[in-house]
């Protein structure tokens, strides 16, 4: 199902599950866009299993900013992927739409020794690239699995 699938969305509960973070990863392994879909209603959400309740703000944060599967590398291209957070379902649809007919608003920016291409609506990092010429061609010649080029 998911190599059949041109983007996957991704609904943000309280909490993860494994089902639905193993889906998201392999999409963006695959280089395929992911929008996650976390509710801005309502802000707070008590689940049984802890003592205080889930900032679903918070949450969102998390996921644009600093979420282990907010950025994951392609297989086929070694790129780093990244995902879109929405707050909304018409902000969702308004995204996939965007994303099918391929008329994202794109910027990129420059910020601690990466280039980032980011969404402008969301404001979501979509791809990274890092701007050390060392780094980055260390990184390329061991994800081609070639040998180095002799001068560097």
């Amino acid at each position: 199902m998911l190599r059949r699938a041109s983007v996957t969305i991704y609904s943000a509960g309280a909490e993860d599950t494994m089902g639905k973070d193993c889906e998201l990863a392999a999409t963006l392994t695959q280089g395929k866009p992911v929008i996650v879909y976390v509710p801005s209603e309502p802000r707070y959400v008590r689940l049984p299993s802890r003592t205080s309740d889930v900032d679903m703000e918070s949450r969102a944060e998390a996921f644009r900013v600093g979420h282990p599967l907010g950025l994951q590398t392609s297989a086929q291209t070694g790129v780093a992927h990244g995902i879109m957070v929405v707050r909304s379902v018409d902000q969702c649809a308004k995204m996939l739409r965007k994303v099918l007919l391929h008329y994202l608003e794109l910027s990129i920016r420059h910020e601690g020794g990466n280039f980032l291409l980011e969404e402008a609506e969301t404001q979501s990092t979509l791809r990274v690239v890092t701007d050390d010429p060392m780094l980055s061609h260390s990184f390329w010649t061991y994800f081609r699995h070639t040998q180095p080029e002799p001068d560097i």
